[in-house]
């Protein structure tokens, strides 16, 4: 157990909200019900949860049993970290198509030699792509359930809503379809990696 006492300088280990209380024991058989806050220079930090008094142990002092669970929770809070950072480069792109104009319609299509280049439109900027980019962003390995769980209710409400507005030829309906298919294509399978992610835990 030496190499994990002493190589450990600081490790935040409460990444997730729905952590349970366990029984520690100590070398000599002393036992303590209480949750894990933090590991930090070859000591764990507990809050019995009886008073919520938190105590400063030293990792040496627990039971062998003990000390591979840290050793192990240790692991995957390093592995769920390097992941966040991963996921967090990979946001996906926005989507940009041609907009036709033409008999008073717009279409994504040059439907006829009376539909004339209008402009360039795009995923929706202030309120759906620059909006979801931070709440990704705001993700870290305390709040990554919540966070997520509120980013999927969001989710399916804004996909929900794009797609009643999506019918017909108004520039309204295409910006509608233009947000649908960057949900679904993009952001969609972005959301479920990070959802991957924090099954893990």
């Amino acid at each position: 157990m030496k190499s994990f006492q002493t190589g450990i300088v600081f490790l935040f280990l409460a990444f997730s909200a729905d952590l349970s209380a366990r029984i520690w024991t100590s070398a000599d058989g002393r036992t303590l019900d209480a949750e894990l806050v933090s590991i930090e220079k070859g000591s764990v930090t507990v809050q019995r949860q009886s008073d919520l008094r938190k105590f400063t142990i030293p990792i040496q002092s627990l039971s062998e049993k003990d000390q591979k669970y840290l050793e192990e929770y240790s692991k995957n809070a390093k592995k769920l970290e390097e992941g966040i950072v991963a996921l967090m480069a990979k946001y996906p792109s926005t989507i940009k198509k041609k907009v036709y104009k033409g008999h008073g319609k717009v279409s994504f299509r040059k439907e006829s030699n009376a539909y004339k280049y209008y402009k360039d439109l795009e995923v929706n900027k202030p309120d759906i792509y620059d909006r979801y980019k931070r709440s990704f962003a705001h993700i870290d390995a305390v709040n990554i359930k919540s966070q997520l769980g509120n980013i999927r209710s969001r989710f399916e409400r804004d996909l929900k809503l794009n797609e009643q507005r999506m019918k017909g030829s108004t520039q309204i309906a295409l910006q509608a379809q233009l947000n649908v298919e960057w949900f679904e294509k993009s952001l969609e399978p972005y959301l479920k990696k990070w959802e991957m992610l924090a099954e893990e835990i």
